[in-house]
């Protein structure tokens, strides 16, 4: 499902304002991998109240272990009581060095029921049902998982026979902590230097990573918040940031590209940079004339492929048809760094 203009979050995060970390090293920003100084994680909890229970217990901080990663600290409550039945369900949230990190821990559980976020938090469920000596189902157990970042949080939730279990409490649960990721980071400007270092990040966005991309689709989250535009041509979605003046295409097998299932498993597939500010090492700048840019770049040439005409600056070597490095010009001017995933010049 799309989730855009509801509880629409950034995949980044945890923060100044949530543990106490200076944002340069705070765990789940981008290209800022890292414990620095976590020490407190009350503030993720939600009230009982607010999710449906009717009461919460003291939060504890857990013991970590090597055996689960790289964890950075881990924290659990259990909600109790749900309108007056006496159902319970734990709640504990683990911080790791990396969003790697926390994606191994989920897949050592493994569920496969999952619902993801257009935030690129994912989310999985199961129930079972526990008897008694007899075979009489005496309560029914579920699990959620879910990741959002570098952060994974599991609840474990009872429901005596008779009640009616509430899963959707419990997801309410996993996404009022990421709500409050959210609003950790917000204060917080993600540093963005409007650098493209060609084949490794165009600012924070790390959209190449040897042979193939680790996580576009998350990554790109990580880097520019929450996108403004989507459009979709065929098997490929073009998403934009207008603040940060960026669009960044992403290939799928299927159709409807933009749909959330297929942007988490999409391919890189090319970016635009359009906004103020965006330079390559060299100093190429959106604005620059033609006329400065022939004189970075002095091999340059036009080519036209797909219905657009660019300048190419960069080819692959001993193939000069495929562009690696290009710009949009109009009037004279620079319009727009590009930089296609692979570009065949017609």
């Amino acid at each position: 499902m799309k989730v855009q203009g509801a509880l629409v979050f950034v995949a980044a995060i945890v923060a100044t304002a949530l543990f106490g970390v200076a944002a340069s090293g705070a765990p789940g920003l981008a290209g800022a991998d890292g414990c620095g100084g976590i020490d407190s994680a009350e503030a993720l909890f939600p009230a009982a109240e607010s999710v449906g229970f009717d009461a919460r217990s003291g939060i504890e901080r857990l013991a970590t272990s090597a055996e689960q990663g790289r964890p950075c600290g881990r924290w659990a409550t259990t909600y109790t009581g749900h309108g007056g039945a006496p159902a319970s369900s734990r709640v504990e949230v683990d911080v790791f060095w990396s969003r790697a990190d926390a994606l191994s821990r989920w897949k050592v559980i493994g569920l496969r029921s999952v619902e993801l976020f257009a935030d690129g938090a994912r989310l999985a469920t199961t129930e079972q049902y526990e008897v008694d000596a007899a075979g009489h189902v005496i309560a029914r157990e579920s699990l959620l998982i879910s990741v959002l970042g570098n952060v994974f949080v599991v609840s474990d939730g009872r429901w005596p026979s008779g009640v009616t279990p509430a899963i959707q409490d419990e997801v309410r649960i996993h996404r009022r902590i990421h709500a409050a990721m959210h609003r950790a980071s917000a204060g917080i400007a993600r540093p963005n230097d409007r650098l493209l270092v060609l084949d490794r990040r165009a600012g924070q966005y790390q959209y190449w990573y040897g042979p193939r991309p680790r996580w576009p689709w998350g990554d790109a989250l990580d880097a520019f918040g929450l996108p403004t535009r989507f459009s979709e041509n065929g098997t490929l979605c073009r998403v934009s940031w207008a603040e940060s003046g960026v669009t960044v295409e992403f290939a799928s097998s299927r159709p409807r590209p933009c749909a959330d299932e297929q942007l988490d498993g999409a391919e890189w597939h090319g970016l635009s940079l359009y906004g103020e500010r965006w330079h390559d090492v060299r100093g190429l700048r959106v604005g620059d004339t033609v006329a400065r840019v022939h004189k970075m770049y002095p091999r340059t040439r036009f080519v036209r492929s797909r219905g657009k005409r660019w300048l190419a600056l960069r080819w692959v070597r001993n193939e000069p048809r495929i562009i690696r490095l290009a710009v949009a010009t109009r009037a004279g001017r620079v319009t727009s760094i590009e930089v296609p995933a692979t570009w065949d010049e017609d």
